[in-house]
């Protein structure tokens, strides 16, 4: 009922080595790839990774159809740059999957309620770009920025939101037990709703 989740993404300047992993099963789990490399950039470290999976439908018990086919690739692009003065980092991110699958459906007539295929589109776009200047030992200030932005199409309905993030802070510790900090957030979300269905 209660935990925590806590995603720690690697800097970029410890996964340098190209990796790449190809798959292939039965008729659910399909195609598999996965393709990593990353390299020295502007005095930082980038990576740059891609995958993509293909699983089959599954067949629904007592009924001719078959549910929960889906098709998804993404990539990502990383790059950190660390030194004493400043930290600089940008992550961005595209990711697309394509499902098919069952959907029930309500009348007031017989047979009541039905199951229709439903075969839906989701996108996805992050961008983050974060900066740290550091002043002295006893004081910096940073920046971070971030965009993204979600789109579901499907026979019945379009889903869209988006969100800018912006945040600034300044750390001043002139003592050395205590420090003084301040900062700023500002973050607009928009969100869409379209019905393409009964």
């Amino acid at each position: 009922m209660n935990g925590v989740i806590n995603i720690i993404t690697k800097d970029a300047k410890d996964t340098q080595k190209t990796d790449v992993i190809i798959a292939g099963a039965n008729k659910v789990d399909q195609e598999y790839y996965v393709a990593r490399t990353g390299g020295e950039l502007a005095g930082g470290y980038f990576r740059i990774a891609a995958n993509h999976r293909r699983t089959g439908a599954i067949q629904v018990k007592d009924s001719p159809r078959e549910d929960n086919a889906w098709d998804a690739q993404r990539i990502s692009f990383n790059f950190d740059l660390d030194n004493e003065k400043e930290n600089i980092q940008i992550d961005s991110d595209y990711s697309s999957v394509t499902t098919e699958t069952l959907w029930p459906t309500i009348s007031v007539n017989p047979p009541m309620q039905s199951r229709v295929n439903i075969i839906e589109e989701r996108k996805h776009y992050f961008l983050q770009g974060r900066y740290q200047h550091n002043l002295s030992e006893k004081h910096q200030y940073s920046s971070r920025a971030s965009f993204d932005r979600t789109t579901r199409e499907s026979d019945l309905y379009d889903w869209n939101t988006q969100n800018i993030d912006l945040d600034l802070e300044y750390v001043s510790s002139p003592f050395s037990r205590y420090s003084f900090q301040a900062g700023f957030n500002a973050r607009l979300t928009e969100s869409e709703v379209i019905n393409n269905g009964d």
